[in-house]
């Protein structure tokens, strides 16, 4: 392979990253839309934390994951969300994760806490297998996390997301009822 190709490669896949970040973008406003009116934004327009901008933290120049998470209007400790998480340690295809957070202690809440149910803190409960991405809906609940009392966590592969009706009926009929 010539140099050109090479360069032209490197441009295709950097145009691509901008296509599936566009299209997540429309999958979140989809979401967004469809949340009923007892659940609101808690980031406003926010979507992905610790992307690096230092020359030494060049791993963390491309975003891992995106985020979006909702706050019960009436009940704050009761939140629902969604992670897409492109590519990572444990990754071998990017994922949807959607799920429901109950809060013991609301102050301690993080941004990444429903990543962290699928991705980290699962890995300490493991009993038969780890979670799969095939839409399965499980459970949370650890001494390791006491600000959290309960939560449900699923996941789909990102590919599998292919027109609204898939979403619809794959994330977020599922997502609203837990």
């Amino acid at each position: 392979m010539n140099e050109n190709q090479k360069g032209y490669l490197i441009t295709k896949a950097f145009n691509y990253l901008r296509q599936v970040c566009r299209e997540c973008q429309r999958l979140i406003f989809k979401i967004d839309s469809q949340m009923d009116q007892e659940w609101k934004n808690i980031y406003g327009n926010r979507i992905t934390r610790d992307v690096s901008a230092s020359l030494q933290e060049a791993d963390r120049w491309i975003v891992e994951a995106i985020f979006r998470m909702y706050e019960h209007k009436k009940d704050s400790l009761v939140n629902k969300g969604i992670n897409i998480t492109f590519w990572g340690e444990d990754v071998e295809e990017p994922i949807i994760t959607a799920g429901k957070i109950v809060y013991n202690d609301i102050s301690k809440r993080n941004h990444w806490d429903l990543w962290n149910v699928w991705f980290g803190w699962n890995n300490t409960l493991k009993t038969d297998d780890d979670y799969k991405a095939d839409g399965t809906i499980y459970s949370f609940q650890s001494e390791e996390c006491p600000y959290i009392k309960e939560a449900k966590v699923f996941s789909l592969p990102l590919i599998n997301i292919k027109d609204d009706k898939v979403l619809m009926e794959s994330i977020i009929t599922p997502l609203l009822g837990l």
